[in-house]
C-alpha cells in the first residue's frame, strides 16, 4: 500500500479508439392519406353488431358513423348526459327541425390559410367561401360551393363581374371517377372580391394539414377547420369520417352532426337503360323502345331499349324461338352491337358523390319453370362518380359493362355502409323481373320481410342472366 501510494507518476490509461457520438434524429412524421373506400362489395368489412348504448365515447362515434337515428335514440335514453352530449342531441333536433331546443348551433370555423391576393387582370379563380351569392343582372342570387371556379371579366369596384359554367350534361368513362365531358351553359353576374382566391384548393393537401396539427385544443380546432373544407370539396366517405372524428375529438357538436347526417352520396331519378346507342358518345334525347317497333333504319341519333337478345332453348316455345331468330335477324341487317348506356337526373347544385354498384344475378333454379334470379351482392362493383356543379337536374350517361345478368343501382344512403349492408341484405331471397326492369321478391320464400331500411333510397334497373339450357 504505501508503495502504491508513493508513486508519482500515474500508470498510462488505454483508451479504445470509437466514433463520435451523434444524436439520432427524430423520425420524420410520415402521415397517408385515409384510404379510398374499395371498389369492391366484397372488399368492405363485414357486418358486425353495433352497440345499442353509447356508454362511452367511442361507442357513440360508431354509431354516428353507422346509423345516426340509432345514436340520437341511445343519447335519448341517458339518464344523465354530459352537456357535450346533450349539444349533440340538440343538434339532431335541430337538424330535424324540431323545436325542443334551444342552444344556437356553434359558428362556423373560419377557415385558415396565407392571404392570396387576387389579380386585378381577367382570368381564371376559385371561390373561397362556402356559399358565396353569384348575383345576376337581374339581381337573383345563386350560391356557389367552396371551390367553385369562374371566369372572371373585370372589376367593379368591389365586385367581380364573372362566369360561372352550370353543368347541364356530364359524360363519364367505364371507370373515371371525373366525367370526360361536360355540356354547361354559362351564368353571368357578380362576386364580392374577397370570395375569391387565384388558386384552387386541394382536398388531400387540407386533409394532410388536419392530420399535422398538434393535439392541443387550438390545433385540434384547426383540424375541425380543414377537415371542414375538405369534406365542402369532396363530399366523399373518407373526408366525412375525417371531420366526425376530429369534431368528435374536440367534442364540438355542431360538425359532428353536420358529418354524420351528411347525404354525400346523391339520390337518382328516371334511371334508364340503353341496349345500345347509334352514336359513340351520347347524350341523345331520342329513345326507341323495341318492344313496340322494329324500325328497317335507325336514326343516326337514337337509343335502344327494351331489346331481349338473349339465346333461347330448345323447349322454348315456337313462338319464343320464332321472335328470337328475328330479333338476331334485326340485329345482324342493322348492324347495332350492345355497347350499354345508364342515363339518370341528379341534383349537381352540391358537390355530392354517385354510388353506382355493378351487381351480378345468377339463375336461382335451371329446371325451374318459373324463371327466377338471386342476388350475388359481394360480387358487386363500385363506380363513385364526382358530380360537376350543375342544375338541379344534371343529366348523367355512364357506359356499362354488360346486358345481360346484372342489376345496376344508384343508392344514396346515410354512408356508404348502409348502402353496402342494404345490397347484402337481399341475398338471401330469390327474385322476380318486373315489367319496368325492377327487381322483385318472389313471393312464397318468406320474402315479405324483405324491406327497404329508412333513410336508403335506390334508384335500380335489372336484365335477366342468360338463359340455362343445361335442364334441356
Amino acid at each position: 500500500m504505501v508503495l502504491l501510494s508513493s508513486c508519482t507518476e500515474a500508470p498510462p490509461v488505454v483508451v479504445a479508439a470509437t466514433a463520435p457520438v451523434v444524436a439520432p434524429k427524430p423520425a420524420e412524421l410520415v402521415l397517408e392519406l385515409p384510404a379510398p373506400a374499395p371498389d369492391l362489395i366484397a372488399g368492405f368489412p363485414d357486418e358486425r353488431p353495433l352497440p345499442s348504448d353509447v356508454d362511452t365515447d367511442e361507442r357513440l362515434l360508431q354509431l354516428m358513423m353507422t346509423d345516426p337515428a340509432r345514436a340520437e335514440a341511445a343519447l335519448h335514453l341517458l339518464s344523465s348526459p354530459a352537456p357535450w352530449q346533450t349539444a349533440v342531441i340538440a343538434q339532431l333536433a335541430t337538424r330535424r327541425g324540431e323545436k325542443s331546443f334551444e342552444l344556437e348551433p356553434e359558428p362556423p370555423l373560419p377557415f385558415d390559410e396565407p392571404e392570396a391576393v387576387l389579380s386585378t387582370t381577367p382570368g381564371p379563380a376559385w371561390v373561397r367561401e362556402d356559399a358565396a351569392p353569384l348575383v345576376s343582372p337581374g339581381g337573383k342570387k345563386t350560391t356557389l360551393p367552396l371551390n367553385t371556379q369562374v371566369e372572371v371579366k373585370g372589376f367593379t369596384g368591389e365586385w367581380a363581374e364573372v362566369s360561372v359554367a352550370f353543368a347541364q350534361v356530364a359524360i363519364y368513362g367505364e371507370t373515371e371517377r371525373e366525367p370526360l365531358r361536360v355540356v354547361s351553359s354559362p351564368v353571368l353576374g357578380r362576386v364580392r372580391r374577397t370570395h375569391l382566391a387565384p388558386t384552387t384548393l386541394k382536398p388531400e393537401s387540407l386533409m394532410l394539414q388536419a392530420m399535422k396539427q398538434p393535439a392541443a385544443l387550438e390545433g385540434k380546432l384547426k383540424a375541425v377547420g380543414l377537415w371542414q373544407q375538405a369534406w365542402r370539396i369532396e363530399r366523399s366517405e373518407r373526408t366525412r369520417r375525417g371531420l366526425l372524428r376530429a369534431a368528435w375529438a374536440v367534442q364540438r357538436a355542431s360538425s359532428m352532426v353536420q358529418a354524420a347526417l351528411a347525404k354525400n352520396l346523391a339520390p337518382a331519378s328516371g334511371l334508364r337503360f340503353a341496349w345500345a346507342c347509334t352514336t359513340e358518345d351520347p347524350p341523345s334525347a331520342s329513345w326507341l323502345d323495341l318492344t313496340k317497333a322494329r324500325p328497317k333504319t335507325l336514326a343516326k341519333s337514337v337509343c335502344v331499349s327494351g331489346l331481349d337478345a338473349r339465346a333461347r332453348c330448345q323447349t322454348d316455345s315456337p313462338a319464343e324461338l320464332k321472335r328470337a331468330a328475328a330479333t338476331q335477324t334485326w340485329l345482324e341487317r342493322i348492324k347495332l352491337a350492345p355497347r350499354p348506356w345508364l342515363r339518370f337526373t341528379v341534383d349537381a347544385r352540391a358537390p355530392r358523390e354517385v354510388f353506382l354498384v355493378t351487381t351480378p344475378l345468377a339463375v336461382a333454379d335451371a329446371c325451374s319453370e318459373f324463371e327466377e334470379f338471386t342476388v350475388e351482392a359481394n360480387s358487386g362493383q363500385v363506380h363513385r362518380l364526382a358530380l360537376p356543379l350543375g342544375s338541379q337536374s344534371l343529366v348523367v350517361w355512364v357506359p356499362v359493362p354488360l346486358h345481360a345478368g346484372v342489376e345496376y343501382s344508384v343508392i344514396s344512403a346515410a354512408s356508404e355502409s348502409q348502402a353496402v349492408s342494404w345490397l347484402r341484405s337481399r341475398e338471401k331471397y330469390r327474385w322476380t323481373l318486373g315489367d319496368r326492369g325492377e327487381l322483385e321478391p318472389s313471393l312464397g320464400l318468406n320474402a315479405s320481410q324483405f324491406s327497404i331500411p329508412p333513410g336508403v333510397i335506390a334508384a335500380t334497373f335489372a336484365l335477366a342472366p342468360e338463359r340455362d339450357c343445361s335442364c334441356e
